[in-house]
């Protein structure tokens, strides 16, 4: 049986995830500093408890819109993070102290899980986009 030449329109999964899936080895810097940061600010004494997976998304979200060439509209990303959340386990920390250890841990631990449930989710968004117009 003979084998069919990929179309350009096809997608490539594997060479998808070489994009997006940085060497482990590498250390990883956040892509969107500003909602993780603020996010990660804590006050001594702060009770408040906080999505490490979350953070992990946030980090990854914008590259992987881009390189997918989705809608960046609020809804979308809104939409997208919802689906890929809901794809992934969570773990909740609180205290300022156990947060960058621990994210360098999952980040390690999860990263292809992350990436592979945010190119779902944007594949999803992009074919039934709910944003006005």
């Amino acid at each position: 049986m003979a084998t069919r030449k990929p179309a350009k329109k096809d997608f490539d999964m594997e060479r998808m995830f070489q994009k997006l899936v940085p060497s482990l080895q590498q250390q990883e810097k956040p892509l969107i500093e500003e909602p993780v940061q603020a996010d990660l600010e804590t006050k001594p004494g702060n009770t408040r408890e906080v999505n490490l997976i979350k953070r992990i998304v946030l980090e990854k979200l914008e590259y992987t819109m881009q390189m997918l060439r989705a809608c960046e509209c609020d809804r979308c990303r809104s939409d997208v993070i919802a689906l890929a959340l809901n794809e992934l386990p969570t773990f909740y920390a609180v205290g300022e102290e156990l947060i960058p250890e621990k994210i360098a841990e999952l980040r390690r631990r999860y990263e292809v899980k992350v990436t592979s449930a945010l190119i779902q989710a944007v594949q999803r968004v992009k074919a039934e986009p709910r944003h006005g117009g």
